[in-house]
């Protein structure tokens, strides 16, 4: 199974339990962070190592080892045992030549995450314990983004919800989960111009950042 979605939308959470339902049904459950191995077959291999047989294998955050896609599906994935049960998660989508080959097709589910909808949104925020009155501007702010809503859902506001608004902490936390990491100060500076600009342009961010890292930032 390959569970793909943006930042927030509970890749992370599905994978817990998914991981506590294995462990109930009895199943050896095996934990990857790709943001925390060595993006390469040997470092993955050894993360894996000693796996048993009817083992459930868990990898997160795979858009951190997307570069080992091809391998898996050529190569790791068809050397495990069929007993064994195996979930990416990550925010990139699978490769066409993954999701296209003929051997995969009866044998990959693709699973798409997306946004809550309102029954659910608002079911969320019950149980979160928000006032009735506040969870409109809530969902006004949060949307269906299920950690929108949970971030939000921990700001404490007047049950009319006129005075509620997202704190900088809400909004920090949120930022950094849907963003990620930025992979140079460059990139954050053009992020950060397109934060305020009304309209971003090539022209803007080239002589923001200069000429030919200009042009890379924009595209």
């Amino acid at each position: 199974m390959y569970v793909q979605g943006p930042g927030g939308v509970g890749k992370s959470t599905l994978l817990r339990r998914f991981a506590d339902e294995g462990r109930d049904a009895g199943r050896p459950v095996v934990e990857v962070n790709g943001r925390l191995i060595d993006p390469s077959p040997a470092g993955f291999e050894a993360e894996v190592a000693g796996a048993p047989a009817d083992a459930v294998l868990l990898i997160d955050a795979f858009e951190h080892c997307q570069g080992l896609e091809a391998w898996l599906y050529d190569r790791f994935l068809p050397s495990l045992s069929q007993r064994t049960l195996v979930v990416l998660a990550g925010r990139e989508r699978p490769s066409l030549a993954w999701t296209s080959h003929l051997g995969w097709s009866e044998t990959l589910a693709v699973v798409p995450l997306g946004d809550l909808d309102r029954p659910e949104a608002e079911r969320l925020l019950e149980l979160r314990g928000v006032a009735e009155g506040v969870r409109g501007k809530v969902l006004g702010f949060a949307g269906g983004h299920p950690l929108a809503l949970s971030l939000a859902a921990s700001v404490e506001g007047s049950g009319d919800g006129v005075s509620w608004a997202p704190t900088p902490d809400v909004l920090t936390g949120l930022l950094s989960q849907m963003v990620g990491e930025v992979p140079s100060r460059v990139h954050r500076l053009a992020l950060e111009v397109a934060a305020h600009a009304m309209t971003t342009t090539e022209g803007l961010l080239r002589a923001v950042v200069g000429g030919e890292r200009g042009t890379e930032m924009f595209t």
